[in-house]
């Protein structure tokens, strides 16, 4: 690639940002999401900066683009095995997509934090790369303090959030306390942005209906550490109250997803408890329709940065259940009914409480569309803080000469 122009990568986590690029060439969002894509706002970003873009996933489908100012390829991570030999091969895998970016010429990396561990890139990246983390999680529980082993990286992540980053792009207020406090004085700007939706996304949803079922929505993976388990409790002990026509549907994939499919069996809540596997746009959006209330049940220990989902409650105009743990509930609170984490009881009186009282339930709704522009807004968007970045660089790169 020419050295004259601009050239940026991203490492860009689990995705497959080869399928996604495809869908961006040909002028079209991924079918597959709701919101707009990271990796989408990347390269239009890229486009839109006149600069030329290099993007790799750890997707295990190995692929590659070659387009007009982009590269784009699927690079699967190793296998990643327990113990020191896991921290090893993940420190090793971020060296390689830092190699592969240098090869094809780039300025700047990008990198999610899925892609290796910062100290790494400190320790032994002594590249031309200005580097970027993009950080969509928590590092440790919000709620929470960090265990022992974290405390031990992030005392080794320090130093790089400190003075090896040219800049942080962070999802949350949240990841960008925990940042400043490992980094200390002296830590590097912070760029926020959100997660941001295509305007008209959720214009065909209509307004939650007022008779029927009370159907309580869980969009995400199918995994233990985001509540699935305490879903069913909830549906449990709402059957055995005799509130049966509150039906819990369950949106997405996970290694939970086949025990907990039987548990509900076992207990005789497969008619209130469904699940309904991974959904692609136009059914997920028929899904939220039949909705009255989203459901998000973070638990204290489960790491995450800012939960889509709560956002798509309120685009789609339903009040949102979720816990204190959660660290989206600060921008969506006026919307939400919150929850101590891992409370089932308290989750069984919501959602009680949101079906019977029709005041709490209406002034919820209303919340929500007073907070739905600033998820609109393209200059609070991941693709407006990579420019913002991407500015700063240029400035310190023509100050250098």
């Amino acid at each position: 690639m020419p050295s004259n122009q601009l050239t940026i990568a991203y490492a860009a986590g689990p995705g497959d940002i080869v399928s996604t690029f495809r869908h961006w060439h040909a002028g079209e969002d991924d079918p597959a999401q709701i919101a707009m894509t990271y990796s989408g706002q990347f390269f239009q970003a890229v486009h839109d900066l006149g600069a030329r873009g290099v993007a790799i996933s750890s997707n295990p489908r190995r692929d590659r683009e070659d387009a007009t100012g982009f590269i784009v390829m699927n690079l699967p991570k190793p296998v990643l095995r327990s113990g020191l030999k896991y921290h090893l091969d993940t420190i090793r895998y971020g060296l390689q997509v830092a190699r592969l970016a240098e090869q094809a010429g780039a300025d700047m990396l990008v990198l999610a934090e899925s892609t290796t561990h910062w100290f790494g890139l400190n320790l032994f990246y002594r590249g031309p790369l200005a580097l970027v983390p993009s950080v969509h999680c928590t590092l440790w529980p919000k709620l929470l303090s960090p265990g022992r082993l974290r405390r031990c990286i992030n005392r080794l992540d320090g130093p790089f959030f400190r003075s090896k980053a040219l800049a942080m792009m962070t999802v949350s207020d949240d990841v960008a306390g925990q940042i400043r406090s490992i980094a200390g004085p002296g830590c590097r700007p912070i760029e926020q942005f959100r997660p941001t939706y295509r305007p008209g996304t959720f214009d065909h949803v209509p307004a939650p209906p007022d008779e029927g079922p009370f159907h309580v929505l869980f969009l995400g993976r199918i995994e233990e550490n985001k509540g699935v388990f305490d879903l069913l409790a909830m549906a449990d002990q709402l059957h055995k109250k005799g509130l049966r026509d509150i039906v819990f549907d369950l949106c997405g994939e996970g290694s939970a997803l086949n025990r907990l499919r039987q548990r509900a069996e076992e207990l005789g809540l497969a008619d209130a408890f469904r699940l309904h596997g991974h959904l692609h746009r136009p059914d997920l959006l028929a899904r939220i329709a039949r909705s009255r209330v989203f459901i998000v049940p973070t638990t204290d220990q489960f790491i995450e940065g800012f939960n889509k989902v709560v956002v798509e409650a309120v685009l789609a105009g339903r009040p949102v259940l979720t816990s204190s743990a959660c660290p989206a509930l600060d921008q969506v609170r006026d919307a939400a009914v919150e929850v101590p984490a891992g409370n089932v009881t308290a989750y069984v009186d919501a959602i009680a409480e949101l079906r019977r009282n029709k005041e709490l339930y209406q002034a919820k709704q209303q919340a929500c569309i007073k907070l739905q522009a600033s998820f609109y807004d393209p200059n609070r968007s991941w693709g407006a803080a990579l420019k913002r970045v991407v500015r700063r660089y240029e400035t310190l790169r023509g100050s250098h000469g």
